[in-house]
C-alpha cells in the first residue's frame, strides 16, 4: 500500500542528514546514470502512457527513492520505505507507482495524453543527490497515416514498355512512426520503400499499382493508379516459305496489336535497300530465283508520346527451280590415262545425281552441285555415253549423256584366227571385230612381207570406235596349209592378226593331269588341274568343265585348258570332268573323283557356371570329318602348362583359380600327313561366397571425416548392406570395394557397424567393422545438482563419460585444492562409455558446497560442477503475462512464460496444459516459456502451467484465454427479383468475441457504393441493379485491431424487352392465319359452284386489330403464342398490380437483349385475356342460323411473361 510523504519537519530532517551523508561520500560517484523507459516507443494521443525509472542506492545512501522531472520541472517524488511505497506529488497530472523498491512509474493518464506532450522531455533523478539520474528522454506523439498519394499522380500512368520509371510513395509528412510501406503490382510485392523503380512489361497493362503505407498498428491507407503500358505489336513468327519459280507469291504478316492497337506493316529484304513493299501482305508475282533471300515483316504502332513501337520476323524465301547440267558434250583421252568427266548442276533445293552405263548404275550422290565420274586406266572399251540424270523436288529424271571417247591403238578381238579346210574346200571366208580411235588402216601380207593381193579385205565401221575387218578368198584347186598377216593401224600404233589356214583334225584323246582316280585335296587348299587334248586337234577344240552336273568354265580364266579350283567338303565324291569338241563332232570327256579332305567340326559349347568345391565334367563332342578318325584333346587358353587327352574336360573339387577359358581341340590326319583340326571355346566361371578383406578396427580424430572402406572378393559380385544395429545406413548391388562414410565423426560414432554381404553362393556373410573415435572426455551433465536437507548423511550421484582412450579424474574444491572426503570411481561400460561414480558421507549437517570433477585424456579436459544445495521446493508460479482473463487474438503468435520460485532446488520439472490436454511438446527444449496460437475454440480455456521438484505436489499458475475472433457471416444464395420492386434483404452473423457487431454492404465492382447496416435495401430495383454484392461484419478487439468477415451475393434483377423480332414474328404469324383463310375461302366457293344444289353461306370475319396491341390477335388453339396487352408507361404504378388473382403460373422466358433496341414499355407486360381462334375444321354452327359459322372462344387463361434478365449482356 502507498502512504503519504513525512511531514515537512521531519522531511527536511532527513534531508539535512541525507545531505550530509553525501558531502562526506565526495564527488566519486557522480554522474552514474538511471535508467528512464517509456512504455512504447511513442504516445498515442487518448491512451496511457508510463514512464519506468530504474534506479540503485547510491553508496552510503539507505533511501530508495527518485524525483520524476518534465523539462527540468519537478512533478513528484516517489520512494519505497520498509515495503511501503510514499511519494510527495507536485503535478497531480500524472499518477505515479511503485513496481519494486528499485523501479518506479510516471503515468500520464489517456485523458491527459494530448498534443501538449508533444516533444516534452522527460528524466529521473535520485531525490537526494541529483548526480543519479537518468539521461534526458523526450516524448514524442504518434500520428497515423492519413494521407497516400503516388508522384506521379497521372491515372492512369501511361509507360512505354522497357524503359524504367520511378514512382514515389507520398505520406502525410507529420506521420510517426515512420510508416511501413508496402507496394502491390499483380504478384509482385516490395516492402519498407517510399519510391519504386519498376521496368515496364506489358504484363503490367491495366494492371493496378498500389502503395500502401500504415503505422501504429491501424488498417493502412492507399495509393494507386492504373497502369496503361504501350508496347508495340508482336508479329507473329514466319517460317521459311518454299515458293517454285514463275509461280505466283504471296504471303500475309500478322501480328497481335500492341498499344495502342493501331499498327502498320511494310516489307523489306534483308541486304537490299531498295526493296520495299507498304502493307501486311508480301506479294511477288512470277517469283524468280534470284528473288531468293530474307524478308523482313514490320509492323509498327505509334505512343502518345510520338515514339514508334516496332517489331518484326524474318522469313526465309526459298525459290526453288528444276535441274540445269552444265559441261562439255564430249570428252577425248588417250588409253591407259585416267580422266574424271565433270558436271555442274545448277538446282535448288540440290538434286540427286545417278551416272549409268546403260541400265547399270555407277554411282550415285545426294544433294550435290559438282558431280564427278572417274575412269581409271581409260581403255578403248570406256568409249561410250554415260547418262546423268539430276532430280530434286521440282522436276525429276533430268537426263544429259556424257560421252567420252578413248584414243586407242588397234586392238583386234582375235591375235590369232585359224581356218580348217579339207580337200574340198575351195572358199574361205572371216571376219574379226577391231576396236581403234581414231579409224585404222589395214594392209593383209603374207609371212615374208609381201602385200596379199589374193584375198579381198574391207572395213565396216559399227561405232565410233568399233570396226569389223572381213576377208575372203576363192581357191582354184586344193591348197596346203598357210599363214596370212592383217595388220592394223592408226596415229596410236599398230597390231597384227595371224590368220592361219590349216587342214581339219579332230579331237580324239582327252586325260586330266594330275591323273589320279580319285584325285585327293585337302579342303581350303588350290589345284590346277589341266585338260590334255591331242596336239594335233585342228581347229583348237573348244574345251567345258564340269563338277557334278555343273558348268564351271566360268571359273577358267585366260587358258580354258587348265582349271585352279578351291575345294570344301561339299566337292567331296563329286566328279570333275573336261569335254573337248571341234569341227562340230562328238565331244571327248577326261574326268576323275574327287576325294577331299576336311577336319571334324567340334559342336559349339557355352558358357558353365561351377560352384568352388564341387566335381566339374564335361564332354566335347565333334561332327566327324574325312578322314573320319578323330583324336581330341582339351587346352586351358593362356596356360601353356594344362592338357586332358580325351574328349573330357574333368575338374574334381574345382576352384576359384580354375576359372578361365577351355579349348576343346578335334583333329584327324589326311593322307598327306597333314593334321585337320577345328576347336570351340568355353568359359569355365567358378562361383564362390564372398569373403570381406579390411582392416577390422579403424581410428579417427572426433571433428574429422573417416571412409571405412573394404574389399569383397565373390563371384558373382555381391549385393552389400551396412547396418548400425538393425539400422540399414547404405546398400550396393553388384560391388568389388564398398564405403561407409562417416562426416564430422563424434564420440557417439564409436560403434560396431555390421557389414552384410550375399550373392548366389551364399547369403548374409558379415562382417563387424569397428569404429572408435578418439575424444575428449565429455559427460552427460555438465553440471550436478544434488538437493539436500539438514537430515543428509550422505550421497552419492553418477554421471556417464563418453571418452577415448580412457579418460582420467580428480576431484577438486573451488579453490583448486583435491577433495579426498569424497569417493569417487570409474566403471567402464563399453571402449569408449564409462561410468563415475561420487559419493560421500557426512558427520554432520553441510551448507551448499560446490566440488569440481575433472576429466582428461590425451586430447582434452572437461569439468562437471558437482552442486550441493541445501533443498528448495517450488512455491511460487506465475504466468507473465499476468493478465487473467488473457485476452489473444485468433490466429495471432503469443509468448507466455512460466516464472518460479528462483531459488527452487532442483530445478523444477515444468508442464503446460491447454483445458486438460498436455501442450508441453509445444514449448521446444525451453519448457519454461511456450508460443502459442489460439483460435476460437480455445475461447474460455484454461491455461495452465504446473512446475514441481523434490517429488511434491505441483504448483499451478494459471489463467483463462479470452480468444477475441471475428464474426461469422452466414452463407448467402442468388436472389432474383423484378425490375421495379422494392429489393430488401437482410445479412446475419454469427457473433464473434467481442460480440458487439457492425455491418455494411459494398456492391462488386462498384468503389462508389456503400450501405451501412444489416439490411440491403434497393426501392424500385432496376437492372443496372444486377451484380454481385458483399455483405461485411466487424467487430473490434481490445487492441484496437478489427476481425471482419464477409459474404457474396448475386442479385438478378429479371425484365421484359420487346424486340422487333417479336414484332416481325407477329406479323409472320397474321399473314400465316390469313393465307389459310384465303385458301378456304377458295376452296368453299369451288365447292359451292360444283354442287348448286347445296347453298353455303360462308361469313368469315376479319377482327379488326386493336392499335394498342402488340402481338398477333389471331392465334391457333393449340399454339403457345398469346395476345399479350401492352402495359401503359405508369411509373407510379407496381407493375405486378394488374395480374389476375385467378393466375396459376408464371412463365419466363430469356430473350437476349440488343443494345440497339430501345422501348418506353414497361419491364414487366401483362398478357390479359388471350383469345384462341379454332380452325375450320373445328368450328361449330349456330342452332339458331344454318350454315352460318360461329366464331367460339377459348376459355380465358391470364398468364403472365417475364424475361430473365441474367443471360443478358
Amino acid at each position: 500500500m502507498a502512504m503519504q510523504l513525512p511531514q515537512p519537519s521531519m522531511f527536511k530532517k532527513l534531508f539535512m542528514l541525507m545531505s550530509l551523508c553525501v558531502s562526506l561520500l565526495g564527488t566519486t560517484t557522480e554522474g552514474q546514470q538511471y535508467n528512464m523507459t517509456g512504455s512504447s516507443e511513442f504516445a498515442v494521443l487518448g491512451k496511457d502512457f508510463t514512464w519506468t525509472c530504474e534506479m540503485f542506492v547510491p553508496p552510503r545512501e539507505t533511501t530508495n527513492g527518485v524525483r520524476f522531472l518534465r523539462n527540468n520541472a519537478s512533478c513528484a517524488q516517489v520512494g519505497h520505505v520498509d515495503g511501503t511505497c510514499f511519494y510527495g506529488i507536485l503535478n497531480t497530472r500524472y499518477t505515479y507507482g511503485c513496481s519494486s523498491p528499485f523501479s518506479y512509474t510516471l503515468t500520464i493518464p489517456a485523458e491527459n495524453m494530448t498534443e501538449y506532450e508533444q516533444g516534452s522531455m522527460w528524466m529521473c533523478e535520485y531525490f537526494y543527490d541529483s548526480g543519479f539520474r537518468s539521461l534526458v528522454v523526450t516524448l514524442h506523439l504518434a500520428v497515423d497515416v492519413h494521407n497516400v498519394s503516388l508522384i506521379p499522380s497521372d491515372n492512369p500512368l501511361t509507360l512505354a514498355e522497357g524503359f524504367q520509371k520511378m514512382v514515389r510513395c507520398e505520406v502525410n509528412s507529420n506521420a510517426v512512426p515512420a510508416p511501413t510501406i508496402t507496394w502491390y503490382i499483380i504478384n509482385m510485392v516490395e516492402s519498407y520503400v517510399s519510391s519504386i523503380i519498376i521496368a515496364m512489361n506489358r504484363k503490367y497493362n491495366n494492371k493496378t499499382l498500389e502503395c500502401k503505407a500504415t503505422n501504429n498498428n491501424k488498417p493502412s491507407k492507399t495509393g494507386a493508379t492504373t497502369l496503361n503500358v504501350e508496347y508495340p505489336p508482336s508479329v507473329i513468327p514466319l517460317t521459311q516459305k518454299d515458293a517454285i519459280e514463275g509461280q505466283y507469291f504471296l504471303i500475309i504478316c500478322r501480328a497481335t496489336p500492341g498499344n495502342p492497337i493501331t499498327t502498320m506493316f511494310w516489307w523489306i529484304k534483308v541486304n537490299d535497300p531498295v526493296f520495299r513493299q507498304n502493307g501486311s501482305i508480301l506479294e511477288l508475282p512470277s517469283i524468280q530465283r534470284n528473288m531468293s533471300g530474307t524478308y523482313k515483316c514490320i509492323a509498327e504502332n505509334t505512343y502518345s508520346s510520338g515514339w514508334k513501337g516496332t517489331d518484326s520476323q524474318e522469313m526465309v524465301v526459298n525459290v526453288l527451280y528444276k535441274p540445269v547440267i552444265k559441261g562439255k558434250v564430249r570428252t577425248f583421252v588417250n588409253e591407259t590415262n585416267r580422266v574424271v568427266l565433270t558436271r555442274e548442276i545448277d538446282s535448288n533445293p540440290l538434286s540427286n545425281i545417278s551416272w549409268y552405263d546403260g541400265t547399270e548404275l555407277l554411282k550415285t550422290q545426294t544433294f550435290a552441285e559438282i558431280t564427278n565420274l572417274t575412269v581409271e586406266n581409260a581403255s578403248c572399251t570406256d568409249t561410250k555415253n554415260f547418262t546423268l540424270s539430276v532430280s530434286n523436288a521440282v522436276q525429276r529424271n533430268v537426263e544429259s549423256m556424257v560421252e567420252l571417247i578413248v584414243n586407242c591403238k588397234p586392238k583386234a578381238e582375235n591375235d590369232e584366227i585359224t581356218i580348217a579346210i579339207t580337200s574340198a574346200t575351195r572358199r574361205i571366208s572371216m571376219s574379226t571385230t577391231v576396236m581403234a580411235y581414231p579409224e585404222p588402216r589395214y594392209i593383209l601380207k603374207y609371212e615374208n612381207g609381201t602385200k596379199n593381193q589374193m584375198m579381198t579385205v574391207h572395213l565396216q565401221k559399227n561405232a565410233i570406235n568399233n570396226f569389223t575387218v572381213h576377208c575372203e578368198q576363192q581357191f582354184a584347186q586344193e591348197i596346203d596349209s598357210v599363214t596370212y598377216i592383217l595388220e592394223l593401224s592408226n596415229v596410236l600404233g599398230v597390231s597384227t592378226v595371224f590368220i592361219r589356214i590349216l587342214k581339219q583334225v579332230d579331237v580324239h584323246n582327252v586325260s586330266l593331269i594330275p591323273s589320279d582316280n580319285p584325285l585327293t585335296l585337302a579342303e581350303g587348299f588350290q589345284k590346277m588341274v589341266r585338260c590334255e587334248v591331242n596336239s594335233n586337234a585342228v581347229p583348237a577344240p573348244t574345251i567345258t568343265w564340269y563338277l557334278g552336273s555343273s558348268d564351271i568354265t566360268n571359273m577358267v580364266e585366260s587358258y580354258v585348258s587348265s582349271i585352279i579350283i578351291t575345294v570344301n567338303r561339299e566337292y567331296n565324291n563329286k566328279t570333275l570332268a573336261c569335254m573337248a569338241i571341234n569341227n562340230n563332232k562328238i565331244s571327248k570327256t577326261g574326268a576323275t573323283t574327287l576325294n577331299v579332305e576336311y577336319p571334324p567340326s567340334v559342336i559349339s559349347l557355352t558358357q558353365k557356371d561351377a560352384i568352388e568345391g564341387q566335381y566339374f565334367l564335361i564332354i566335347c563332342r565333334a561332327t566327324p570329318g574325312n578322314p573320319i578318325t578323330t583324336m581330341f584333346w582339351w587346352i586351358k587358353v593362356n596356360d601353356p602348362v594344362f592338357r586332358q587327352n580325351g574328349s573330357i574336360l574333368e575338374l574334381p573339387s574345382i576352384q576359384r583359380n580354375m576359372s578361365g577359358t577351355y579349348k576343346c581341340i578335334a583333329e584327324n590326319t589326311y593322307i598327306s600327313g597333314w593334321k585337320g583340326t577345328d576347336s570351340q571355346e568355353m568359359v569355365v566361371n567358378v562361383l564362390y561366397k564372398p569373403v570381406i578383406r579390411g582392416n577390422t578396427r579403424t581410428f579417427v580424430n572426433e571433428t574429422n571425416r573417416v571412409v571405412l572402406t573394404r574389399e569383397i572378393d565373390s563371384n558373382p559380385l555381391s549385393n552389400i548392406s551396412w547396418y548400425d544395429g538393425t539400422e540399414l545406413l547404405m546398400t550396393q548391388t553388384f560391388a568389388e570395394i564398398t564405403n561407409l562414410t562417416v562426416e564430422n565423426a563424434s564420440c557417439t560414432d564409436t560403434k560396431n557397424f555390421t557389414l552384410s554381404v550375399s550373392n548366389a553362393v551364399q547369403r548374409n556373410v558379415e562382417s563387424m567393422v569397428e569404429l572408435i573415435i578418439n575424444c575428449k572426455p565429455k559427460a552427460d551433465d555438465d553440471e550436478i545438482t544434488i538437493a539436500i536437507t539438514s537430515a543428509t548423511r550422505r550421497i552419492s550421484m553418477s554421471t556417464t563419460v563418453m571418452a577415448y582412450p580412457e579418460p582420467r579424474y580428480i576431484l577438486k574444491y573451488e579453490n583448486g585444492t583435491k577433495n579426498q572426503m569424497m569417493t569417487v570411481h570409474l566403471q567402464k561400460n563399453a571402449i569408449n562409455n564409462f561410468t563415475v561414480h561420487c559419493e560421500q558421507q557426512f558427520a554432520q549437517e553441510i551448507d551448499s558446497v560446490t566440488y569440481i570433477l575433472e576429466l582428461s585424456n590425451v586430447l582434452g579436459v572437461s569439468t562437471v560442477f558437482i552442486r550441493i544445495l541445501k533443498q528448495v521446493d517450488v512455491h511460487n508460479v506465475s504466468l507473465i503475462p499476468s493478465d487473467n482473463p488473457m485476452t489473444l487474438a485468433e490466429g495471432v503468435y503469443y509468448m507466455v512464460r512460466c516464472v518460479v520460485n528462483s531459488n527452487a532446488v532442483p530445478a523444477p520439472t515444468i508442464t503446460w496444459y491447454m483445458g486438460s490436454t498436455d501442450i508441453t511438446n509445444m514449448a521446444g527444449s525451453n519448457a519454461s516459456s511456450i508460443i502459442i496460437t489460439v483460435n476460437r475454440e480455445h475461447n474460455n480455456r484454461m491455461l495452465e502451467c504446473k512446475a514441481t521438484n523434490n517429488n511434491k505436489p505441483s504448483k499451478t499458475g494459471a489463467t483463462t484465454l479470452n480468444v477475441e475472433y471475428p464474426p461469422s457471416v452466414i452463407p448467402l444464395t442468388q436472389k432474383e427479383t423484378k425490375e421495379g420492386q422494392d429489393f430488401l434483404i437482410s445479412c446475419r452473423a454469427t457473433p464473434g468475441n467481442p460480440i458487439t457487431t457492425m455491418f455494411w454492404w459494398i456492391k462488386v465492382n462498384d468503389p462508389v457504393f456503400k450501405q451501412n447496416g444489416s439490411t440491403l435495401q434497393l426501392p424500385y430495383i432496376q437492372r443496372h441493379n444486377s451484380g454481385t454484392y458483399k455483405c461485411i461484419a466487424e467487430n473490434t478487439y481490445s487492441n484496437g485491431w478489427k476481425g471482419t468477415d464477409s459474404q457474396e451475393m448475386v442479385v438478378n434483377v429479371l425484365y421484359i424487352q420487346t424486340t422487333s423480332n417479336t414484332r416481325n414474328q407477329t406479323w409472320e404469324v397474321v399473314g400465316s392465319v390469313a393465307g389459310v383463310l384465303i385458301v378456304l375461302t377458295l376452296a368453299i366457293v369451288l365447292s359451292c359452284f360444283v354442287h348448286r344444289h347445296f347453298t353455303l353461306i360462308c361469313n368469315i370475319g376479319f377482327q379488326r386489330r386493336s392499335n394498342d396491341v402488340k402481338t398477333a390477335d389471331l392465334i391457333e388453339e393449340k399454339s403457345h403464342y398469346t395476345a399479350m396487352s401492352e402495359q401503359e408507361t405508369e411509373n407510379e404504378r407496381n407493375p405486378y398490380d394488374v395480374l389476375t388473382p385467378t393466375e396459376s403460373s408464371n412463365q419466363y422466358e430469356a430473350i437476349q437483349m440488343k443494345e440497339s433496341q430501345k422501348t418506353d414499355a414497361n419491364t414487366y407486360e401483362c398478357l390479359s385475356k388471350p383469345e384462341n381462334i379454332p380452325p375450320c375444321d373445328n368450328t361449330t354452327k349456330d342452332s339458331n342460323k344454318p350454315g352460318i359459322l360461329k366464331k367460339t372462344v377459348a376459355s380465358s387463361s391470364n398468364t403472365e411473361e417475364y424475361i430473365n434478365t441474367s443471360f443478358v449482356n
